[in-house]
């Protein structure tokens, strides 16, 4: 239940994104606007691996001793990306 709340939640925020992305693809004369869309985009795989494949391995029942890899993956894309921010 909770792993379909997760999926959810990262679907909705991915198509909330996406027409912003759209509108600051089509204004990059400026450096700030540039800065933006990558970090949109970046935030964009950190949703993907926070939340979707959360909640995919959520609704499987994972967990790091049966998916080592794939957990090693996913968590250093979400910890990657959320730490690029800074």
């Amino acid at each position: 239940k909770l792993g379909t709340y997760s999926i959810v939640f990262g679907v909705i925020a991915e198509v909330l994104y996406i027409p912003c992305i759209i509108g600051l693809y089509r204004d990059m004369r400026t450096s700030c606007f540039k800065i933006m869309f990558w970090l949109g985009l970046l935030d964009m795989v950190a949703i993907f691996a926070n939340a979707i494949m959360f909640g995919i391995t959520l609704l499987r029942g994972d967990v790091h001793c049966s998916e080592p890899t794939m957990s090693f993956i996913v968590g250093l894309t979400g910890y990657g990306k959320i730490t690029s921010f800074c």
